[in-house]
């Protein structure tokens, strides 16, 4: 009975050294906390080490925590089994003291954010692992309009929209005037869920319309209060109203285009006056000269020459 206890104490003595050898030797390197951009590639970095010796994989699995479906599995002698291809694993080494076992995901969603198990079998032993990932996309280049379009005069109401769609975390949308004056306090702001998870920022601003403010722009930042894209809008007021002033300035502006008209018409008429005048003293003058030739008996040619020459 005795050497039966003992067999049993060595038995267990043995598997639970062999088990904290195992441990030792091999052990999963992984980047714990990941960041994916929506639609583009993420990967999750990890690697597998073995202290002593050269070791083999025989299993790998790459699964969501808290589900037991795996997305991709490796198994020694069997192809790789994967749920999506955009899931896929990235070496095809399995052997070797530091292999690569890291987890590529293609086409990144917003439904893949969350925590991942990396579970490691080998030959000399096997470990475990948690990553996490955190999934962002920038928002699109905001579009913006107007109601009214245009037309717009001095006093109107005005509503200008300003949307962005397509990102995640929810982000805020500020309001700027030309000169740099933040209306965001003045300005309200919607956002509405998509069916991929991704977040549209819906926002407007209603003002009094001034023909000497014409430019408004919206800036989109994300959480972190980091500007990603903007865009600038211009009211597009009657055409006479721009680069005008108050009724008794255009009142101002006609009076002195009439006076302008006026005296210019005058100045005309007397440039027309003063030529008439010197044209008709010229004409006489020319007539008595003849007139004088004529009676001290000069000939007609000679008079003639003397008047080209005159």
């Amino acid at each position: 009975m005795v050497c039966f206890i003992w067999l049993l104490f060595l038995v267990f003595s043995t598997t639970f050294v062999c088990a904290e050898s195992d441990d030792k030797l091999v052990s999963l390197n992984c980047q714990s906390e990941n960041h994916g951009v929506f639609g583009q590639n993420t990967l999750l970095k990890c690697s597998a080490t073995c202290k002593t010796q050269e070791m083999e994989i025989v299993s790998l699995v790459w699964r969501r925590a808290g589900q037991r479906k795996p997305l991709v599995i490796h198994s020694k002698g069997r192809e790789e089994s994967r749920t999506e291809d955009r899931f896929q694993l990235t070496q095809k080494q399995w052997t070797g003291t530091d292999i690569d076992v890291s987890f590529l995901i293609k086409h990144t969603k917003r439904t893949d954010e969350g925590q991942y198990e990396c579970i490691l079998v080998t030959d000399s032993g096997e470990d475990k692992a948690v990553i996490s990932l955190k999934v962002t996309a920038n928002y699109a280049k905001p579009e913006m309009n107007s109601i009214p379009e245009k037309d717009i005069k001095d006093d109107d109401k005005v509503t200008i929209f300003c949307n962005a769609s397509g990102g995640f975390p929810k982000g805020m949308i500020h309001w700027f005037d030309q000169i740099g004056t933040n209306w965001t306090r003045s300005a309200e702001l919607t956002e509405v869920e998509t069916q991929d998870k991704l977040i549209s920022l819906f926002s407007k601003f209603t003002l009094r319309a001034s023909s000497s403010f014409t430019v408004y722009k919206c800036s989109v930042l994300n959480n972190k209060g980091e500007e990603e894209d903007s865009a600038e809008f211009i009211l597009q007021f009657k055409q006479q109203q721009l680069g005008t002033g108050t009724p008794e300035d255009d009142k101002n502006t006609k009076a002195i285009v009439a006076v302008s008209v006026v005296i210019g018409a005058l100045v005309v008429g007397l440039l027309v006056l003063v030529l008439v005048r010197q044209w008709r003293s010229r004409r006489e003058y020319t007539g008595h000269f003849h007139l004088e030739f004529a009676q001290i008996g000069l000939s007609d040619c000679f008079t003639e020459k003397l008047h080209l020459l005159w």
